[in-house]
């Protein structure tokens, strides 16, 4: 059972794709850390292209692992993270 005390910071869960205990925040809280929308972070999670699970309750979280991996290469997924969206050229 994932026990979820505060997702501001963060907390300490297993990520399956990670194969270890991360960090992982809400997809508000991981928007912010990424400096992005919170849309894009569900973009991401819609391509499978970052680490996520979800609570018993059906909350999301998002690794903050594959995330920050997902920032440092922008690049690599020109339709989410890293690209204007509409109305904020």
């Amino acid at each position: 059972m994932i026990v979820v005390k505060s997702l501001n910071n963060g907390t300490e869960v297993f990520c399956a794709l990670c194969g270890r205990q991360v960090r992982m925040f809400s997809p508000t809280a991981a928007a912010e850390f990424a400096g992005v929308e919170a849309s894009e972070i569900y973009c991401q999670v819609a391509r499978n292209a970052i680490h996520f699970t979800e609570t018993r309750q059906g909350l999301l979280l998002i690794c903050s692992e594959s995330l920050n991996d997902v920032v440092n290469q922008k690049s690599a997924h020109p339709n989410c993270i890293g690209e204007a969206l509409p109305g904020k050229r």
